[in-house]
């Protein structure tokens, strides 16, 4: 009885007539946008895409809202911040992404494709009461203390891929759901909360978690990989060994890599190889996860820890192990780094321009492209992504966004959908080949008798991380300047006034002596969210200063 008469139709703009509301995420939406009327809401979706997913709830919503009186989630006192979100999506974003088009309409949603910075101002506009809807997530549901009033649950079921390809829908854990209630009504903002569960199909779940039974035990992350692994091997009837386990596919390898890392860890730098199995094996015997497992399960424990422990025989006789275990890398990617790059090359002492051809030719084309990790890590993403990117397709997103290029520009440059450039750039490019440059760069730093490497390849990967291509851009950043268009725009307005400096100290002596003068200019080129982030770091930094 939550929802009737105009709370079950909408004017379908596109369709040109009135609509009744009558799917699942249709009924979620309706439900969420009403419950704005008591305070802010947050609507809790189990994945990103999809019926279930939290843009196909933003398009929804998008639509059904267009159709409701303004004043229900944009208030007259809320109606500037909405214009500032929309004027900062319009750069980051283009005009046809939901995001964009979700904050004229005075809601936001929110995932983990998004970089940090654009989560930041959406958790903002949410402590602020700026916002009364956002739709999440559990990256949001669970991560941050926020004033929400209302949680309507759209779904108590996700979906989980697992080694074979497939997968299936489970319901999520009662922990889990625990958590996410419990951002209700946070205390220090609301006396009181409202959860919605508007589906009957999720009744009997939620009835689980109200008298406190069906509680899932708490398990470590080695115990889970173990899990999968023992199901797989045992489905396929497969006996552990070093071949059986080097010809399974890219997803069992990465599984494989988490427990080869772990293996490092536990392992003192100066090891030898003949005391090697028996230390490997006690220090099985000590973990939390042989603790928890069945007989099977320790059994696989062992048997897997015993042949990856074969791995790092090698690496010890050729007394690299510190080298190994120092680079942040695992087995299989320092094989194929000490294998592939010609740490010789007169490149690594060479100054040059962190966008130059000849470095991106050496540390790309001809060297992390050619890595059969990185083909794999390739192919796996676009088969999840449905996409068919290259190589250079990578490198030219690389550049792009490198030069100061936003996500819907490298979205039309390579014909893609925002998801999948959002997971291209924040996911293959900010993790995948920044993690493989990494261990590259480190692995010369630690080979370095007593030389160091020059500044601009040392910090490549941060250039590459954050989408900059000059030190004083980046001096910005680690002075606390996190947001990106302010930091590209005030680097070109210093270059203009013919500050070229780039020395940390001398460019923060600079920022102190002209903070009163910059902040005035700044308000003839940056929008206002960013204007505000600007003023705020030249106060913070004057304050340190003063301190």
């Amino acid at each position: 009885k939550f929802l009737s008469g105009s709370d079950l139709t909408f004017y379908n703009v596109s369709k040109g007539k009135s609509q009744k509301i009558e799917s699942k995420k249709g009924l979620s939406v309706a439900t969420a946008l009403k419950s704005t009327q008591s305070g802010a809401v947050a609507l809790f979706a189990p994945h990103k895409r999809g019926d279930s997913g939290v843009e196909g709830l933003a398009a929804e919503a998008i639509k059904q809202a267009r159709d409701k009186p303004p004043l229900l989630m944009v208030e007259e006192s809320t109606r500037r911040h909405v214009g500032r979100l929309v004027e900062y999506f319009l750069i980051v974003f283009g005009k046809d992404y939901e995001l964009t088009e979700s904050a004229r309409f005075g809601f936001l949603f929110h995932h983990g494709d998004f970089p940090q910075f654009i989560r930041e101002i959406i958790e903002d506009s949410l402590r602020k009461d700026l916002i009364r809807l956002v739709i999440c997530t559990n990256t949001l549901a669970e991560g941050v203390n926020l004033p929400i009033k209302t949680i309507v649950i759209h779904s108590t079921k996700r979906f989980k891929p697992n080694l074979g390809g497939r997968g299936n829908w489970e319901p999520i854990k009662i922990r889990d759901l625990k958590n996410l209630v419990g951002r209700a009504g946070r205390a220090g903002k609301e006396t009181k909360g409202l959860v919605v569960i508007p589906h009957e199909s999720d009744f009997a779940r939620m009835r689980s978690l109200i008298d406190d039974v069906s509680a899932e035990v708490v398990r470590g992350q080695l115990h889970n990989i173990i899990i999968e692994i023992s199901e797989y091997l045992t489905q396929k009837q497969l006996v552990i060994s070093s071949n059986i386990l080097d010809s399974l596919d890219e997803p069992f390898q990465q599984l494989l890599d988490s427990i080869d890392v772990s293996l490092i860890d536990l392992l003192a730098e100066e090891i030898d190889k003949d005391s090697l199995k028996g230390l490997v094996e006690n220090l099985i015997s000590q973990t939390l996860s042989f603790y928890q497992a069945d007989e099977n399960e320790k059994n696989t424990l062992s048997q897997i820890f015993v042949t990856r422990t074969q791995k790092l025989i090698p690496v010890i006789e050729a007394g690299e192990f510190r080298l190994l275990k120092r680079s942040g890398t695992n087995i299989r990617l320092f094989a194929e780094i000490r294998n592939h790059f010609d740490f010789d090359n007169p490149i690594w002492t060479k100054d040059f321009d962190p966008l130059a051809d000849e470095w991106l030719n050496y540390i790309l084309d001809r060297g992390v492209f050619e890595i059969e990790k990185f083909n794999a890590e390739l192919e796996s993403f676009n088969s999840i992504n449905s996409c068919g990117l290259t190589s250079d397709d990578v490198r030219t997103a690389i550049e792009l966004w490198m030069s100061g290029r936003w996500f819907h520009e490298i979205r039309d440059e390579l014909h893609l959908e925002m998801y999948q450039t959002l997971r291209l750039v924040n996911s293959l490019i900010g993790y995948t080949v920044q993690s493989m440059i990494s261990g590259v760069v480190r692995i010369k730093e630690l080979t370095l008798a007593e030389a160091t490497l020059p500044k601009h390849i040392v910090n490549w990967t941060s250039f590459s991380q954050y989408g900059v291509k000059s030190q004083m851009e980046l001096d910005l950043i680690e002075m606390g300047l996190v947001d990106r268009i302010a930091v590209l725009r005030l680097s070109n307005r210093l270059v203009e006034r013919q500050f070229l400096d780039s020395e940390y100290g001398v460019l923060r002596a600079y920022l102190l002596r002209n903070a009163a003068e910059l902040a005035l200019e700044a308000e003839e080129f940056l929008p206002e969210i960013s204007f505000e982030k600007l003023n705020k770091f030249l106060e913070r930094l004057t304050v340190g200063n003063i301190l």
